[in-house]
């Protein structure tokens, strides 16, 4: 499956991000890899901010206690991996 076929899958954001990545720099067949990684990583992010729309905590462990939603944790790794995949990149604009 080549990268326009895979980000098609992705929600529109990240599709936006990856395709402006891929026209304005000139990458090697692992960047346009991470490049998707990356866009993978924007995807679940949008994933998660929309199971926190109604809420952000969750029942807890014993009646009457709330404790942090998943999503949330979810939210945080793929932000995390999103900011990794951007420094590997070293993405600079040429003069």
């Amino acid at each position: 499956m080549d990268i326009e076929q895979q980000l098609t899958e992705l929600r529109k954001p990240a599709q936006r991000w990856a395709r402006s990545v891929i026209a304005d720099f000139d990458l090697t067949p692992t960047d346009l890899q991470l490049v998707l990684e990356g866009a993978r990583c924007l995807d679940i992010v949008e994933a998660a901010r929309e199971e926190q729309r109604d809420t952000v905590t969750t029942a807890g462990r014993y009646k009457g206690t709330a404790r942090t939603h998943p999503s949330i944790t979810v939210e945080r790794q793929a932000r995390a991996d999103f900011t990794a995949i951007v420094k590997q990149l070293a993405l600079k604009e040429e003069d």
